[in-house]
């Protein structure tokens, strides 16, 4: 058994193929496995062609003038699917500096001991603070 995420644009059955792929070019004998799907949803993403996603943009940018911002994927799951799949657009923003190398930085994340820096949390309530403060307007 393993667990992944389908990537947008992609389907179950085109994961499953691949995953075939993968086991038969490792000299799996795919007639001796059963393939079975627990749980498959769809891939989601949102446009960022979107006036919230260019209130993102200038909120970062202007707190952090040399920041990028960038959509990113990342692995877990969400429930912004079931939002936009009637309408609404969703991203997954929580916008952290990386203050030490990013290895090290993405370590933290779920892990024993989770934590950010001071700065860290100052500066993503600042940037989360000024995001809705100017969507809601």
């Amino acid at each position: 058994m393993f667990d992944c995420r389908i990537l947008p644009g992609e389907t179950k059955d085109s994961l499953l193929e691949e995953v075939k792929n993968v086991l038969s070019n490792e000299g799996v004998d795919l007639e001796k496995l059963e393939f079975e799907f627990i749980q498959a949803g769809e891939a989601s993403e949102s446009p960022i062609e979107t006036p919230l996603y260019e209130i993102l943009v200038e909120v970062v940018k202007g707190i952090e003038p040399n920041a990028d911002v960038v959509p990113y994927m990342t692995t877990g799951g969400t429930d912004s699917e079931f939002l936009r799949e009637v309408g609404c657009v969703c991203y997954g923003f929580a916008p952290m500096k990386t203050d030490m190398p990013l290895s090290e930085f993405l370590k933290l994340a779920h892990g024993i001991d989770e934590r950010i820096s001071i700065d860290n949390l100052v500066f993503g309530a600042s940037v989360l603070y000024e995001t809705v403060k100017r969507f809601m307007q």
